[in-house]
């Protein structure tokens, strides 16, 4: 299994991806383990390959057979933001984290409150760094 980043974005995409069902039958794959361990492949290795989208960003398509012998199609999309706004969003995110990172903070655990923060979660110790900050001031 891929780690880091790629694992992380890679594994968000996929769960955001089900449940299934199939049009045919009606059953339901209620997340990727199921619908790999529960469907078969078309004659041999998958038939999977890299696409792209209507918006022209790449998609992952996994085709399998149901049980009930119809051809499913999963498509796999990244959920990033392709936007100019997404783009901005992401580099003051980078820059927040580089200012997280140079007070000390961990950079794995800054990203994790970034994104509680991101989420409308709050997040202690962020505001406790920005309490630091303005004391030193």
């Amino acid at each position: 299994m891929p780690s880091g980043k790629f694992a992380t974005r890679l594994r968000a995409m996929v769960e955001s991806s089900f449940p299934k069902e199939c049009a045919n039958c009606g059953r339901v794959y209620e997340n990727l383990e199921q619908y790999f361990r529960e469907t078969k492949s078309l004659n041999g290795p998958d038939q999977s390959g890299q696409s792209y989208g209507d918006e022209g960003f790449p998609i992952v398509v996994v085709s399998r057979n149901c049980t009930c012998g119809s051809t499913l199609m999963k498509v796999f999309d990244d959920r990033r933001d392709q936007t100019e706004e997404g783009r901005r969003k992401r580099v003051e995110f980078n820059e927040l984290l580089g200012l997280l990172v140079a007070s000390g903070l961990d950079e794995g655990l800054a990203r994790a409150e970034l994104r509680k923060a991101v989420r409308g979660e709050g997040s202690d110790i962020i505001l406790e760094r920005l309490q630091r900050t303005r004391l030193d001031a």
